[in-house]
């Protein structure tokens, strides 16, 4: 483990000399996905650590958006997902004919939406399941059978983010091309799965669902799933995850 540490902390070193380096792509995910090819990492699955062992994340300096964990699907079954598009989707504002669900629901309150219709996590120990709940408009439970196993959840946190390197950049744009510097890398270890799962509880882990019906011609209806995604807020990192290293622009 601390060899691979080694290697990374020496690799952002020479990217932090770089000093101001071109964005290699466009969207949220240039920064992280231009710092990745400066390392050589290819695309991978949303499965494995990015660079031998190690997972990368990044983080723009004082940047509030949450970090995106993992992707998992309802025990491994996407087709959940468009059931809970069409069951519970509301109209796409610009074609009324289309739903989406792009939701973001925690564990320590409802989640509301204009029709009285409620979202929550539940931690259901007893199953061994994180479920779903959904109320109706006079708060009755609805349903209760969409949800993610223990097993599948402690093997994507474990087998990918054993340790985690949260990079945090800078970014500026000059006649429409974007430049990002690094300034920081810290470098954490998990710390436990049931941490993980009370922090669910604690609602400073959420899922965000993105789901919604295409409105081209060529795909009009056709759903698009960008995944159902873990999120921790950046204030809760350490909850989750102890710091071993740090390192920084002096």
């Amino acid at each position: 483990m601390q060899e691979n540490i080694e290697k990374l902390k020496k690799e952002f070193y020479k990217i932090q000399c770089k000093n101001w380096i071109p964005s290699k792509g466009l969207g949220s995910g240039a920064a992280g996905r231009t710092f990745e090819e400066l390392l050589g990492v290819e695309e991978n699955s949303d499965i494995l650590p990015d660079y031998i062992g190690i997972e990368l994340k990044t983080k723009l300096e004082q940047g509030r958006y949450p970090i995106h964990l993992f992707s998992c699907a309802f025990d491994n079954k996407p087709l959940e997902n468009q059931r809970l598009l069409f069951s519970y989707g509301y109209p796409n504002q610009m074609n009324r004919e289309l739903k989406k669900f792009n939701v973001t629901i925690n564990g320590k309150k409802r989640k509301y939406f204009k029709d009285f219709t409620s979202f929550k996590l539940w931690v259901d120990y007893s199953q061994k399941v994180v479920r779903l709940l959904v109320y109706n408009k006079v708060n009755k439970m609805v349903e209760r059978n969409m949800s993610w196993s223990f097993k599948e959840l402690k093997s994507r946190l474990e087998h990918k983010l054993k340790l985690m390197a949260l990079v945090t950049y800078k970014k500026y744009r000059i006649q429409e091309k974007l430049y990002f510097k690094y300034t920081k890398m810290d470098i954490y270890k998990l710390r436990s799965f049931e941490r993980f799962l009370e922090l669910i509880e604690e609602g400073k882990i959420q899922v965000t669902f993105k789901l919604y019906q295409q409105d081209d011609k060529m795909n009009y209806g056709k759903i698009m799933d960008k995944g159902t995604s873990f999120e921790i807020s950046t204030d809760s990192i350490e909850d989750l995850f102890e710091k071993v290293e740090s390192q920084e622009v002096t």
